[in-house]
């Protein structure tokens, strides 16, 4: 079984996924079989879900900001006439 990366280490997959659609739970309709079990199952499930969403929304922002701040470093290294290195 192997671990679950977080943050920046779990690559670009962790960005694909669209967090401006959050995804929408199926309502249940209450059964004559569904049992309490079952209740408890689907909430575990939609917080699950959100929980997801909120971790793909908080590596959304951390990728914007540090996007920010390697544009603000390109810009000071231009101001100061800095040669970028060549490999």
């Amino acid at each position: 079984m192997t671990t679950q990366k977080r943050g920046l280490g779990r690559g670009l997959e962790a960005l694909l996924v669209d967090v401006a659609k959050p995804v929408k739970a199926k309502e249940s309709v209450p059964t004559p079989h569904a049992t309490l079990a079952d209740d408890h199952a689907a909430i575990a499930t939609i917080a699950l879900m959100k929980a997801i969403q909120k971790e793909n929304a908080n590596l959304v922002k951390e990728v914007e900001a540090l996007k920010d701040l390697l544009d603000d470093f390109e810009a000071l290294v231009q101001n100061l006439n800095i040669d970028k290195p060549t490999l």
